[in-house]
């Protein structure tokens, strides 16, 4: 924006001091994703493994409601963009959007990759040596590798859920 390029931002966090060139468009979000947002900071482990199914419908609905917003309808119908860039968080269905527009999309992630995320883009998955996010300590001997195995079996349980609940998102 301070390059001159028109920005739109499409969040539930509107900047506090309006920029030329700048827009936002406003999402709203329950009180329940806030209380998750702030558990996730404190404590991102416990969200991930008890929360998740809870998580998930959160976002979907964040997720539905921006699409279905007058305002982002709009956009939709009227507007063109060079470029899109979504926040990736258990939302690969959003990656819709820059294939609405023609245009290139970003992917941007708060966290370290996760087996979903490397899925998603073609990364490989080096489950016997490369360390997930959740494993504290290196993988060296069988059992860090056995047990880095398994966390990244949860990840593709988990991949596996989100796929099916974001499929019924998408149609």
């Amino acid at each position: 924006a301070e390059l001159g390029h028109d920005v739109t931002v499409v969040s539930p966090y509107p900047l506090d001091k309006p920029m030329k060139n700048y827009r936002d468009i406003i999402v709203k979000i329950s009180e329940d994703y806030k209380e998750l947002a702030e558990s996730m900071i404190k404590k991102p482990n416990e969200v991930i493994f008890t929360k998740f199914p809870r998580l998930i419908k959160n976002l979907m609905e964040m997720g539905n409601g921006m699409l279905s917003s007058p305002e982002f309808k709009k956009v939709m119908e009227e507007e063109q963009f060079d470029l899109v860039i979504i926040g990736m968080f258990f939302n690969n269905y959003l990656l819709g959007v820059g294939d609405h527009f023609k245009c290139p999309t970003m992917m941007l992630s708060v966290s370290a990759t996760m087996t979903f995320l490397n899925t998603l883009v073609g990364n490989p998955i080096g489950v016997s040596s490369v360390r997930h996010q959740f494993y504290g300590s290196e993988v060296v001997t069988f059992k860090d590798r056995l047990l880095n195995f398994l966390i990244h079996g949860g990840d593709f349980a988990m991949l596996w859920y989100l796929n099916r609940i974001q499929k019924e998102n998408y149609e």
